[in-house]
């Protein structure tokens, strides 16, 4: 989902820095190439973000099973 519209809003800077507003603008010119070097840092991104993800939630069920074990041994006393 993300992606595609990223893709997609990429497509669209590349058409208007062609057009003659886009050409005033001064901007630095972004070729197609470009667009392989902006996806991978983007997905560089994304796997870190998934991967801080997975070990929160990896902490948080070592946790629970921490806390679970501890009621449990507290009600065998």
């Amino acid at each position: 989902m993300y992606f595609d519209d990223t893709e997609e809003k990429f497509a669209g800077f590349i058409t208007w820095q062609e057009n003659i507003d886009g050409r005033l603008v001064d901007l630095p010119r972004i070729e197609e190439s470009h667009e392989e070097i902006v996806f991978r840092e983007w997905q560089i991104r994304l796997k870190h973000v998934e991967t801080t993800i997975f070990n929160a939630r990896d902490i948080s069920n070592n946790l629970i099973e921490t806390i679970n074990d501890n009621l449990f041994k507290a009600n065998l006393i």
